[in-house]
């Protein structure tokens, strides 16, 4: 029942675009904005020595015409190195704390998963005027 009860606890936060972030309304990202916006995320976390090829798109993400959110997987080492962390969950603690800086609101989910609303971007690299969730584990 325990196991349950912690689902119930945290369902609320597996939502999928139309989630609200501190007034942020998230919506359906277009696959061709994916990568354009993947790209700029990886520019804001460039700092923690992070590459394009430290970065995976997980799932459905980018596989239909549009997607309710992006799930990025990403290589814990350069965040490790980067940041001096004893364990995953202080890295990404730091990488929680300095991505509120740039997004504002960035929900820590079961301890290894950061969910947060990012400005899409357009391929030619303008912003479309809109935001989707992107989950970081």
């Amino acid at each position: 029942m325990e196991i349950l009860k912690n689902f119930k606890e945290y369902s609320t936060d597996l939502t999928e675009s139309g989630m609200t972030f501190n007034g942020i309304q998230t919506n359906r990202i277009k696959r061709e904005n994916i990568q354009p916006t993947i790209d700029a995320v990886l520019l804001k976390i460039a700092k923690f020595g992070f590459r394009k090829s430290d970065v995976t798109p997980l799932g459905s993400t980018g596989k239909k015409t549009d997607s309710g959110d992006i799930d990025l997987g990403i290589h814990i080492d350069p965040l490790m190195r980067s940041t001096e962390a004893q364990t995953t969950s202080e890295a990404l603690k730091k990488l929680q704390t300095y991505l509120i800086g740039i997004y504002h609101d960035v929900k820590m989910l079961f301890g290894n998963q950061l969910s947060m609303p990012v400005p899409v971007y357009l391929p030619d690299g303008k912003l479309e005027g809109n935001f989707c969730q992107l989950d970081m584990m």
